[in-house]
């Protein structure tokens, strides 16, 4: 690769020599030390590849060989240069051209983020951006540590992260923490009480008593973290205080659901009809491509927009932003299915509701259901069994305990309030 570009520096040219003395040509060349490569012959004709300075010397031995030298292609910067030095715009626009890529190559200009599930990538853009990160941004003047800490300053629910600058990308990587009932800013005494119906699997209290275990069923209500604790002071006096309960409490939880799916449905169909409209995002500045504007005349669309933004490489990213906003028509057409197309349809709509309803954090371990007939169509019943985090926070009365356990209202009852 070296020798290439060597090569291509000081020039080299392409020479067919033609005769019949072509083996002492090359004799005479070799024992002058004159470097030629790549030779291919066919008949009485040579080709080969030789440097510019050597061909008067070529040609002088080609004299005494009786053998006629023709160059076919010239190559290098030395022709470059004298094909291109009466152009001078040309070289001034490269120039420009090369110092305009050196300059943009020192901004940031696609910010990426890895590993967030649920919390919200605004959020983190947001933060970010407030903390010097963004579209735009000079990449030498960002002290990453200090900003990865910042950021887990402002989103507590991220455990850690880091942010990797190569050419014009910024890629964030984060890990989030744990899902669990989070401890309340101030002090203020809390229990943790069931939200749903289940049947506990897990649970571990940061703080507070935990009252049940795992195959423990429990109600909506029932108490899964106490705020009354016990300790033992001076090892002897029991102690009893009141906490800011907190922990994390995962259950088994059923859910019905009824899917209704009849005969006769209504179905997209779309046209070869559509309307495209271009914009394009210039260093932040946004400039409308379309000077002549079409209006949609179509009674029902959908509209689909794709973003491309050009990149030299994997992490050279340009400033540069398309976005592609296309209008498609579509008419409404009622067919009618068949009871194994209503049922597949039925099952396809829970899978989808599952996906939307459902929190991220849950797990479906169980999905059994049964299908009824009807003149009208399918209904289909399901039992959902997923596991997930269950339990709230439920504020109670902060009381005075004495050391027998009982408020100063002289009563053992929680006054827990939600």
């Amino acid at each position: 690769m070296f020798i290439r570009l060597y090569r291509y520096k000081r020039g080299y040219v392409k020479i067919e020599a033609k005769g019949f003395a072509l083996e002492r040509f090359i004799n005479l060349t070799i024992h002058n030390d004159i470097i030629i490569w790549d030779l291919t012959k066919a008949g009485n004709i040579v080709t080969f590849y030789a440097k510019v300075g050597d061909f008067k010397r070529l040609s002088g031995y080609a004299k005494k060989s009786g053998i006629r030298l023709r160059i076919t292609e010239k190559y290098g910067c030395p022709f470059l240069f004298q094909k291109y030095k009466k152009r001078y715009l040309f070289i001034i626009g490269s120039l420009v051209f090369v110092l305009m890529l050196c300059y943009m190559s020192s901004f940031i200009w696609l910010v990426e983020i890895k590993g967030s599930s649920s919390t919200e990538n605004y959020r983190i853009m947001a933060s970010l951006a407030e903390n010097g990160l963004k579209t735009g941004s000079f990449k030498y003047t960002l002290h990453l540590k200090e900003l990865e800490q910042k950021i887990k300053e402002d989103i507590p629910s991220i455990s850690w992260i880091n942010i990797k600058v190569k050419g014009t990308r910024a890629t964030v990587t984060i890990s989030e923490k744990l899902p669990q009932i989070s401890e309340l800013e101030n002090t203020q005494p809390c229990d943790i009480i069931s939200d749903k119906e289940a049947v506990i699997t897990e649970i571990m209290a940061n703080s507070g008593k935990p009252l049940v275990k795992p195959g423990d069923v429990v109600d909506i209500g029932d108490t899964l973290i106490s705020a009354y604790i016990t300790y033992q002071q001076d090892g002897t006096d029991l102690v009893y205080d009141q906490v800011t309960a907190a922990g994390t409490v995962r259950g088994n939880v059923v859910r019905k659901i009824t899917i209704d799916m009849p005969y006769t449905i209504k179905l997209k169909r779309y046209t070869s009809q559509s309307v495209k409209f271009y914009s394009i995002k210039l260093f932040n500045l946004d400039f409308n491509t379309n000077f002549i504007k079409n209006d949609v005349s179509f009674q029902k669309y959908d509209i689909i927009r794709e973003i491309r933004q050009p990149q030299l490489g994997e992490n050279f990213i340009l400033p540069v932003i398309i976005e592609k906003t296309s209008c498609l028509e579509y008419k409404d057409e009622t067919i009618k299915v068949s009871a194994e197309d209503a049922k597949q349809l039925c099952i396809k709509e829970l899978d989808k509701r599952l996906i939307e309803e459902y929190p991220a954090d849950s797990d479906i371990i169980n999905k059994e259901y049964t299908f009824s007939e009807s003149t009208k169509g399918i209904t289909l019943t399901a039992d959902i069994t997923s596991n997930e985090l269950i339990g709230k926070v439920s504020i109670i009365v902060p009381t005075k305990i004495d050391q027998g356990g009982n408020a100063i209202n002289g009563t053992t009852e929680n006054t827990n309030t939600e």
